[in-house]
């Protein structure tokens, strides 16, 4: 069975409500501090709506037959960059609800990919999990 495996993986749209959930509930319980606490609270639930709002990238990632992988990202002027070829890291988790990936590049840049099941297309997740769980267990 080969693991290859392309997939688009966008930012997860629960992820986002349930920051942004967390950001206006932290921003009603700073109506209910002292001024001085209520200030950084304030600014901390903006902060954090903000963070949920913004647009975010989104990254294709290739995994090759013999588990080699490859991750674009998506811009919002271009196309994509050209796939650069990276590493799965240790740290990395596979659960499976969530993967959280720590991919290095060859320049030493470690970029963290949060996937869960709706940042996939439908069907792919699992895929992914599994492609991503055999790569790991020819690290060790």
């Amino acid at each position: 069975m080969s693991i290859a495996v392309t997939a688009v993986v966008r930012p997860s749209f629960c992820l986002r409500l349930l920051q942004a959930g967390f950001a206006a509930c932290a921003l009603a319980v700073a109506c209910f501090q002292p001024p001085h606490i209520a200030i950084s609270c304030v600014a901390a639930s903006l902060w954090a709506l903000y963070c949920a709002l913004r647009g975010t990238k989104t990254h294709r990632l290739d995994i090759s037959g013999i588990g080699q992988i490859r991750l674009a990202v998506y811009l919002l002027s271009a196309d994509g960059t050209a796939p650069a070829a990276v590493a799965l890291q240790a740290g990395s988790a596979c659960w499976p609800w969530l993967l959280l990936l720590r991919l290095r590049q060859d320049s030493g840049a470690v970029t963290v990919l949060l996937v869960l099941p709706d940042s996939v297309a439908a069907g792919q997740f699992r895929a992914l999990a599994l492609a991503c769980r055999a790569c790991a267990a020819k690290k060790l």
